[in-house]
């Protein structure tokens, strides 16, 4: 074969526009498996949305627990009954920006009808989040909630709680 044959040969097909229908066709379908697989769970139950009880409770304690911090130059609270007693201090109207549910039962996991804990101050100096600040004393079958300084929740097996939490006292 020669060299401008070759040409020729090669030439036709790059000219040629290429059929791009079936490579829409199965990325279509493709994207309505995958939509219809992800879309099947359906939303949050009530358990894991954010609203719920168990999370409204933790979330209010860790609200209250950055105010203090925030409040006494970023030092947070050594204990929970400092903690609360600061919050009963409270105008009612700084308060209610904090917490919506009465502040005797924000204090009290509806998990496991336990008071809260918070993780003690850190004793060096304080660089970014600290982490883990609210949890659950006794948890459920095994597992914590727990807030975080930026007000995440999760909920810790035994070995992650320990890892996380009990290393930070």
């Amino acid at each position: 074969m020669t060299f401008t044959k070759m040409v020729k040969i090669m030439s036709k097909s790059w000219t040629q526009k290429p059929n791009r229908w079936p490579a829409a066709l199965c990325c279509g379908l493709a994207l309505s498996i995958l939509s219809a697989v992800g879309c099947s769970k359906g939303g949050p139950r009530e358990s894991e949305s954010i609203a719920s009880e168990q999370n409204r409770h933790i979330l209010q304690t860790a609200s209250i627990y950055r105010s203090y911090r925030d409040s006494h130059n970023g030092k947070p609270a050594a204990s929970v009954e400092q903690l609360k007693e600061w919050a009963q201090k409270l105008p009612k109207n700084q308060l209610a920006k904090l917490i919506k549910d009465p502040l005797d039962e924000v204090f009290i996991s509806p998990r496991d009808h336990q008071p809260y804990g918070i993780v003690p101050p850190p004793s060096g100096p304080r660089m970014g989040p600290q982490g883990t600040v609210v949890f659950e004393t006794v948890g459920v079958r095994g597992n914590r909630l727990v807030a975080t300084d930026v007000g995440n929740i999760s909920i810790y097996d035994e070995d992650t709680f320990k890892k996380y939490v009990q290393a930070a006292k």
